[in-house]
């Protein structure tokens, strides 16, 4: 997960991402689930209260106290029903949005009620759409569009029913312009409250992720860096025992086995830092570029590796223009590749195919060699598997490359699909999204 930037807010202040959207709705109730019943029953019975306090000192031309008290006591009911309905769901239940709503679509209508039995002439009105409005888009957790349509009910009933007599003309435009006013207000402190809540989710996502980066990588130092120098450090102390005798077959030995362990390292090395350095990338980290150009680029990197086990690799890219991460596509690439190659019979082919499909650019390396079984296909996609399997020459390996070809991948809203056959060989497909 990347931090997204402001442009990638709606205009709610809501992800525009739905995945993400969901997943922050379903943190923000599990640390503030208590928050969803507390802010609509409070305000449910202070409107109560207010009832109590007040009607029954109003004159009403049809209707009565009673029949409001009856409306209110219903309301308050009605907001207590949340928790037997509600309280025990784990996952955010999206209805409790919906019944939020009707308790302020409610809480509207009694105020309505109230105006009209009293024909408008109620000096407590305003303070009242004041605060019920305030409510709306500051204590409950509605979201914007309905606390919007709630509170604009509420302003066009005022503007409409009550008797401006009571106040003269003037004084009822001025009162009107200021209720506009401060829904507008409290609609942009919505807004901004909205993005500041996603934010924060959204960077503790992204520490989390960190996090497992972190742990991964030193995992994978636990369990691999340490091989290769040990082998060195052997292999060092057996060459200078062999260049004390002055073997020298033994000692061409040693520095073989030296110049491997260590280029197994570089190989190591060089995918933890593109691996760390992925952590940072965000699709926005673009550039123009040629698809073939780095294509051909990975594929040189390989030809060494393919050249010792008389690998041919067989390539057929059709050009294309985009903005993508150049880098991060040969990253891929190369690490598809090298993986193919370390799993591949002597002697046999692989074949790298690139061209246009759809609204997508595929990308396709195919190989010749001993298979991926399901169950590791799925470590890999859940970022589960560590350990690495020996190549059909013995060839050692961290477990990594895959891992950092997913990681990518999902990191740039792109898809890889694997289809194996165990003796048969691997079909990577990477589908890039064309702009």
């Amino acid at each position: 997960m990347k931090i997204k930037e402001t442009t990638n807010f709606s205009l709610s202040g809501e992800l525009r991402d739905k995945e993400q959207e969901n997943n922050f709705k379903q943190y923000y109730w599990e640390q503030s689930k208590n928050h969803y019943f507390v802010s609509y029953n409070i305000c449910c019975i202070l409107l109560l209260f207010a009832g109590i306090f007040f009607d029954y000192h109003r004159i009403f031309y049809w209707g009565s106290a009673n029949l409001l008290t009856t409306l209110r006591i219903s309301l308050v009911v009605s907001g207590l029903a949340m928790f037997p309905f509600f309280y025990r769901k784990i996952v955010f239940p999206k209805a409790i949005e919906f019944y939020g709503f009707f308790l302020m679509l409610f809480s509207s209508t009694i105020i309505i009620a109230l105006t009209l039995m009293t024909h408008g002439n109620s000096f407590t009105l305003m303070p009242g759409i004041l605060i019920m409005t305030c409510s709306f888009y500051i204590v409950t957790p509605a979201p914007l569009l309905f606390a919007f349509i709630s509170s604009t009910l509420l302003l066009t009933h005022y503007i409409i029913f009550f008797n401006y007599e009571l106040v003269g003309f003037n004084a009822h435009v001025y009162m009107c312009f200021m209720l506009c006013a401060i829904n507008i207000v409290l609609i942009y402190i919505k807004v901004i409250q909205a993005r500041s809540q996603r934010s924060s989710f959204l960077a503790q996502e992204y520490l989390k992720e960190l996090g497992q980066a972190k742990d991964t990588i030193l995992s994978i130092i636990g369990h691999d860096l340490k091989n290769p120098l040990t082998i060195i450090t052997n292999r060092i102390a057996i060459l200078n025992k062999s260049l004390e005798k002055e073997d020298i077959d033994k000692s061409k030995q040693q520095v073989a086995s030296i110049i491997s362990a260590s280029e197994n390292l570089n190989h190591l090395l060089q995918n933890l830092l593109e691996w760390a350095i992925s952590i940072k990338s965000t699709i926005k980290n673009q550039s123009h570029s040629e698809i073939q150009d780095s294509c051909s680029n990975a594929i040189d990197f390989c030809e060494s590796y393919a050249g010792e086990k008389n690998i041919s690799i067989v390539k057929s890219i059709a050009p294309h223009s985009f903005n993508f991460n150049e880098s991060m596509i040969e990253t891929v690439i190369r690490n598809i590749l090298s993986n193919s190659i370390k799993y591949s019979y002597e002697n046999s082919k692989i074949y790298v195919e690139g061209k246009l499909q759809g609204n997508q650019y595929l990308i396709r390396i195919k190989d010749q060699g001993v298979g991926i079984s399901n169950e590791l296909i799925k470590e890999l996609k859940d970022g589960s598997n560590i350990f690495s399997k020996p190549g059909t020459c013995g060839e050692q390996g961290h477990g990594l490359g895959l891992r950092l070809v997913f990681h990518l991948l999902q990191s740039h809203q792109c898809e890889i699909n694997i289809c194996s056959t165990k003796e048969m060989g691997s079909d990577f497909s990477v589908f890039l999204p064309v702009s």
